[in-house]
């Protein structure tokens, strides 16, 4: 009898819960889904990471970061360093210094890399500065456009120098803007930050796809 009464009252709910775990089942697919892309984009975050830059690039692209008065953030003078580093070990490379001037910064992120770049042997007339970009893909642009105007091309090697985790997304731009030979020198972030770095480089990237960007 009980088991009848549980038939006489699961009969008629049975539809509903067909659809439930139907709908169970399509959440469970898209999940598996979402994690799939997840991990395939950190692939490629990652592996950008670890690839080495192309020797002897035409151009070294410096990607600006904050500027705090006139002193190099963190971020921003590990990038330096590293850039810093290609150009002694690669004496024809031009440097290209890129970023604008923000909230609570005295002079330009290019002009902080610049300084930053002299102060550490690189001669300045090596250094190319572009000082009006606010973002990632304005920094590439408008360092093509300043390669351009010096009597350079967009068909020359270049060498994208920014932050490890961001190197895919920032080589994934410059390609975008018509640099043609394009590959990326990383510099380390805060070994107990980079995690979330690289997981959130993956938002990143799929924002600049949704805004038309890559």
């Amino acid at each position: 009898m009980a088991g009848a009464g549980c038939l006489s009252i699961a009969g008629p709910a049975w539809p509903l819960l067909c659809r439930h775990l139907r709908t169970a089942r399509i959440g469970r697919i898209a999940l598996a889904l979402a994690l799939t892309a997840f991990l395939l984009l950190e692939a490629l975050i990652v592996s950008a990471a670890l690839a080495g830059p192309e020797p002897d690039a035409s151009y070294a692209v410096v990607l600006g970061a904050g500027v705090d008065g006139t002193t190099p953030s963190l971020t921003l003078s590990r990038r330096i360093r590293s850039a810093a580093g290609y150009l002694q070990r690669y004496p024809d490379t031009i440097a290209v210094a890129t970023g604008g001037q923000g909230p609570g910064e005295d002079i330009s992120e290019a002009e902080a890399i610049a300084v930053e770049l002299v102060r550490l042997g690189i001669d300045p007339a090596r250094i190319l500065l572009e000082a009006a970009s606010t973002t990632t893909k304005e920094n590439v642009l408008f360092a093509r456009q300043v390669i351009e105007a010096a009597g350079g091309s967009a068909e020359e090697s270049v060498v994208i120098i920014s932050s490890s985790f961001h190197l895919y997304r920032a080589v994934k731009l410059a390609g975008s803007v018509g640099f043609r030979d394009v590959s990326g020198q990383g510099s380390p972030s805060m070994r107990y930050l980079e995690p979330h770095y690289f997981v959130r480089e993956a938002a990143a990237l799929i924002k600049e796809k949704l805004d038309g960007n890559l």
